[in-house]
């Protein structure tokens, strides 16, 4: 199951690599906490109601049981500024399903974009 239904927002997180914004979403939304997760998006707060519902609409009954980095799966652009963070999440009904985030420094932050998810 991808997250489709959350590809209209960002989410944002501090950390000194691209991986940390990634672990704390995948995190807040395996503990099924979609108020956490709104902490790691860029989505005005006024739009929390919205997002948290979307999320649980995209998740279902069907939750996420674990993830993992993927070794290796951390690319960062030349520049510094970009970078994409490949995961392997396994659901509650024991699909494993591949999820590369695209990830971005915004103000000195990496910053997971989920408009461009793969």
């Amino acid at each position: 199951m991808t997250l489709c239904a959350v590809a209209l927002v960002s989410c944002s997180g501090g950390g000194k690599s691209p991986s940390a914004p990634v672990k704390g979403y995948l995190n807040a939304l395996k503990a099924g906490n979609y108020e956490k997760a709104m902490d790691y998006c860029s989505v005005d707060k006024s739009a929390a109601e919205e997002f948290a519902a979307l999320h649980e609409k995209a998740m279902g009954e069907d939750g996420i049981q674990s993830f993992e980095l993927v070794k290796d799966g951390e690319t960062i652009s030349e520049d510094g500024e970009k970078a994409t963070v490949k995961t392997s999440v396994t659901y509650e009904s024991g699909r494993v399903e591949e999820q590369t985030f695209d990830v971005a420094k915004v103000d000195g932050a990496w910053k997971v974009d989920l408009t461009s998810r793969k």
